[in-house]
């Protein structure tokens, strides 16, 4: 069994560049490990810019530009062989926090406010990142597909959207 995470594009570049060990996530896969976890990087906002103080009579045309930041695409994948569970006291000071929960902070690329804000004073789970397998040419989710049990038949759903966080997959 294989499971799909959606991540942000500046989560993944950090992850691509391992600047980022560890995937922060509200729950965990019921499945053994290791297990294989492919990375679908989200397509993004789209970014808007004006170029008013450039130009003296600029045209609308000139004045705005957008691009999306992230292709919505699988672009790399991972071996997971450990998750651990933790938990974020508090209220807190940085200062005041365990080593353990130090390491969190650093290696998954968030500060404490970011996970206390994310967890909402619940348990997170710490997913390793190993192994790591950057793609040459990023895969269409449509290679993906999640099996649906009806009553006692299965069939493949083909994905068509990146998963909210994360689901169970397998691949054409």
């Amino acid at each position: 069994m294989a499971v799909m995470l959606s991540i942000k594009p500046q989560y993944v570049e950090k992850i691509l560049n391992k600047e980022k060990i560890l995937e922060i996530r509200k729950t965990m896969p019921k499945c053994n490990l290791p297990c294989t976890v492919y990375i679908y990087e989200t397509k993004g906002k789209k970014h808007f810019y004006s170029y008013i103080e450039a130009c003296e009579c600029p045209s609308e045309q000139d004045r705005i530009e957008y691009w999306e930041y992230g292709c919505g695409k699988v672009v790399a994948e991972f071996t997971l062989n450990k998750v651990e569970k933790f938990d974020v006291p508090y209220p807190a000071y940085f200062y005041e926090v365990e080593d353990d929960l130090k390491y969190i902070t650093k290696s998954s690329g968030l500060t404490f406010n970011d996970l206390h804000r994310y967890l909402k004073n619940k348990s997170g789970y710490a997913w390793f990142i190993e192994d790591l397998k950057i793609y040459d040419e990023p895969k269409e989710l449509s290679d993906f597909y999640r099996e649906i049990q009806d009553g006692n038949w299965f069939h493949k759903e083909y994905l068509k959207k990146g998963p909210q966080s994360w689901c169970y997959v397998c691949e054409k």
